[in-house]
């Protein structure tokens, strides 16, 4: 039998001598630079202006020389406030040192300069208690005779009790024609003392007290108010029967370019012009809203539109004014742009009357030499060119 070989083993390779590596020692680093270690939070960026609470002034109207606080704050939940300031510091007195409408505003700024104001308006005004003898207070009703002339007393003083005797606290004192019906319950009491002259304002430095010599107008019943600053309060008057003179006429028609058309006060047409007057300008509608545009269209274009009388002439209920208007052009007007100009031209106009009030309206302007003040290339069809007949 064929005897069996082993495969040769071979010889065992030497043993390599292992070798253990001594420990990395651990880095060290200044103390400036360690940190904690864990997640980086995100940059925040501060876009909202701060907020402001304003108190103190009021949208309220306050006497004249009043004392009044001022009391605001400012905060901001970011980058923290930088300014908060007024005309005044919190704390401090607000002007009231003349009578009118004010503006108080707030104005602040945070650390980026996000900015905000907050702004209040407040009226200063007279204190006002009432009219004096002969003139009753409400609720009575004070009566007289139609075509006389009664004096109308009052005071006004500021917050101390300080008496006012400039004439230009009061801009004008009017009358509007009121249903007697208004008054059929209200006591009444006669006007016991009358006066001459006509409608005036003057002061009694006696007295301490303003009188206005009011001229009645024809028979009826009047609400009249002298107004400041602020409307006073009124008081009504009942006349006996009389017509409208030609004096009265005139003198109504003084009343209403000084206060409709001077003072801007388009709210009291209705005192001096029917509700179905007749406007006699090209596409006006009838009545007082076509009045009102055609005023209106010369206050939007020279917002200091002035109306001068240098004569009126009453006869039979018709009236006739000559007038000189001035205004600076600030605004469109008859499709040109604002130039700056200041213009002074002619004009005239004519009222028909009907119950103490215009029912029928012309009012011209000598619009060819506006134009031409105002450098107007080629002429501009007039806004107002009838004539009354």
């Amino acid at each position: 039998m064929p005897t069996s070989r082993s495969a040769p083993v071979s010889p065992a390779a030497p043993k390599r001598p292992v070798r253990t590596l001594p420990a990395a020692a651990s880095p060290t680093w200044p103390a400036t630079n360690t940190t904690t270690a864990g997640p980086i939070g995100g940059n925040k960026v501060d876009k909202r202006a701060p907020s402001i609470t304003l108190t103190q002034p009021a949208t309220a109207t306050y006497l004249l020389n009043q004392v009044v606080a001022a009391s605001y704050s400012c905060s901001d939940g970011g980058s923290g406030v930088a300014t908060c300031a007024g005309p005044v510091g919190s704390g401090a007195a607000i002007d009231t040192s003349s009578a009118g409408t004010k503006t108080f505003t707030v104005k602040a700024t945070d650390n980026v300069g996000n900015t905000i104001s907050q702004s209040v308006s407040y009226t200063v005004n007279y204190a006002f208690s009432g009219f004096l003898v002969p003139v009753n207070n409400p609720s009575t009703v004070s009566t007289g005779k139609a075509g006389r002339a009664y004096p109308v007393k009052f005071q006004l003083t500021d917050a101390s009790g300080a008496f006012s005797s400039s004439l230009s606290a009061v801009k004008v004192i009017t009358y509007r024609s009121t249903s007697c019906g208004a008054f059929s319950t209200d006591p009444t009491d006669p006007l016991e003392t009358s006066t001459t002259g006509n409608s005036g304002l003057r002061y009694d430095s006696t007295a301490n007290q303003f009188v206005y010599t009011w001229a009645t107008p024809p028979a009826g019943c009047y609400t009249e108010r002298a107004a400041g600053r602020l409307p006073y309060p009124s008081r009504q008057f009942t006349e006996g029967a009389s017509a409208m003179s030609a004096d009265e006429i005139e003198t109504h028609y003084c009343r209403y370019v000084e206060e409709v058309i001077n003072y801007q006060h388009l709210d009291r047409l209705g005192a001096y012009l029917t509700s179905g007057v007749v406007v006699h300008a090209p596409g006006v509608p009838p009545g007082l809203a076509g009045a009102r545009q055609v005023l209106a269209s010369y206050f939007r274009g020279f917002p200091d539109f002035h109306l001068t009388i240098e004569s009126v002439l009453a006869l039979d209920g018709d009236l006739l004014a000559r007038l000189w208007a001035t205004g600076t052009h600030q605004g469109a007007f008859l499709g040109l742009a604002p130039s700056g100009q200041r213009v002074s031209v002619s004009a005239f106009e004519a009222w028909r009357l009907r119950d103490a009030r215009c029912a029928e309206q012309w009012l011209h302007l000598d619009l060819l030499e506006l134009l031409h003040q105002l450098g107007a290339a080629h002429p501009v069809e007039p806004a107002v060119h009838s004539r009354p007949s």
